[in-house]
């Protein structure tokens, strides 16, 4: 792992990269919370109002369908962030579990989503108060935080407060990096039959909640340890794509989640069976040629 450690110590810091591939909802009406509890893994209740966090949709065989940054506004809305290539799949769902809420999904105004890395604390607070919804993710390399912010604030925000503190704009590219690096899942419900327990996301998990949809089989395989893969680096001088089958020695092993390509190799994060990481994982990571 030591060239990509290399590579983020190649980026300026503080620094800063801008995403408008996202796009927020908001669940409108005076069942809001308990339609999203009642489908979501994250325990959600008015005692969560005004706190940011993350929750994640599942089916009924316990696999994602997708990731959701949400923020409950008060009884009667919740708004969420969905990646422009979930919304249909997503919206359909959610729609799909409606049973008596009279609630209604509502297209919110163009946001944009804002990663910071290395920032200051008094630049961190002027971001929190223009921004909808704020995550932070700590790693020994680089303190990384995802802010949501309304596209018509965010020129002004970015002259006055960060280009005038001098933070440099990097590329989509070393922001996938930097994604890959820390595991973070920018989820795609293209890809198919991921368990929340396989790729580690227990945060966003509440195991002494009621019942969800996908639920019993979550519990069922944390209970009894069943997870059979786990997420693991790799690195291959072939080109990969999302969501393709890895195979050593001509077996199925894994699969690919999300990879970045750099220089002449193309490094990502994958699903590898445990059997496998264990037989061919060298400090964490899978050599594929």
């Amino acid at each position: 792992m030591n060239f990509i450690k290399e590579i983020l110590k190649e980026i300026p810091s503080p620094s800063f990269s801008v995403d408008k591939t996202t796009i927020m909802y908001r669940i409108e009406g005076e069942q809001s919370i308990d339609f999203l509890d009642r489908i979501s893994t994250n325990k959600i209740s008015e005692e969560t109002k005004n706190i940011s966090s993350k929750t994640i949709i599942t089916d009924n065989k316990g696999s994602i369908v997708d990731i959701l940054s949400y923020s409950i506004i008060n009884d009667s809305q919740i708004n969420f962030v969905i990646k422009k290539n979930n919304v249909k799949k997503t919206l359909n769902h959610l729609k799909d579990f409606i049973i008596l809420e009279d609630i209604n999904f509502i297209l919110e105004k163009p946001i944009i989503k804002l990663s910071t890395f290395n920032l200051d604390d008094s630049t961190i607070q002027k971001l929190q108060k223009q921004s909808l919804l704020s995550f932070k993710y700590d790693n020994n390399l680089i303190n990384s935080r995802e802010f949501f912010i309304y596209e018509n604030d965010f020129e002004k925000l970015s002259i006055y407060v960060l280009k005038d503190n001098k933070i440099q704009e990097i590329s989509k590219k070393e922001t996938n990096l930097i994604d890959l690096y820390t595991k973070k899942i920018n989820f795609d419900n293209r890809v198919s039959k991921i368990n929340p327990l396989e790729c580690g996301l227990y945060e966003y998990i509440s195991f002494d909640k009621g019942c969800y949809i996908g639920q019993e089989v979550i519990a069922r395989l944390h209970n009894y340890e069943k997870i059979s893969r786990k997420l693991t680096y790799f690195i291959s001088e072939k080109p990969v794509r999302k969501n393709e089958n890895i195979k050593i020695n001509n077996k199925l092993v894994g699969k690919i989640i999300d990879f970045e390509c750099y220089e002449e190799n193309f490094f990502g994060i994958s699903l590898i069976k445990k059997r496998a990481f264990d037989n061919f994982a060298n400090n964490g990571l899978i050599y594929l040629s």
